[in-house]
């Protein structure tokens, strides 16, 4: 038996706002941005962060191109704070890529247990208004919705 064991990073230090990156490209004709938190990848498998949680947000009124206008925009951004400020406290998830395409933006985060993710899902109705978001929990204990990204 192989006598080390890896050990990982502390979820203290996790960089929350440090080393985003952005993708531009197109779908189905249409622009695509992504931001992909490439700081989160020395996380990426952490024990303590097995929960992916996706939250979908579509746009009421989008472009032609499927994005998102001002006043929209300003949801969207109040989303992002809120669902930072509910996992934020004691490392409960962290926010890894965050995809806006065809008429919606897209939340991806990893937690520790399926009660802060649905913490995220319950900010993210209250800050939504009419919109009707769409969310699913899944055990990826192996980040591989993230490593789709990197």
């Amino acid at each position: 038996m192989w006598p080390f064991r890896k050990r990982h990073l502390p979820l203290e230090s996790f960089p929350v706002n440090e080393d985003w990156a952005i993708a531009i490209g197109e779908r189905d004709g249409k622009r695509t941005f992504i931001r992909i938190h490439l700081g989160a990848k020395p996380y990426a498998g952490h024990p303590g962060l097995p929960y992916c949680l996706s939250v979908i947000v579509p746009f009421l009124f989008p472009d032609e191109e499927g994005m998102p206008d001002e006043d929209e925009k300003e949801v969207l951004d109040d989303i992002e704070d809120s669902l930072r400020e509910i996992l934020g406290p004691a490392a409960r998830g962290f926010m890894v890529v965050i995809a806006t395409a065809n008429g919606a933006r897209e939340f991806l985060l990893y937690t520790r247990d399926a009660e802060a993710a649905n913490a995220a899902i319950a900010v993210t109705r209250k800050c939504s208004g009419e919109r009707e978001i769409q969310s699913e929990i899944l055990h990826d204990p192996k980040w591989v919705a993230y490593k789709h990204f990197t």
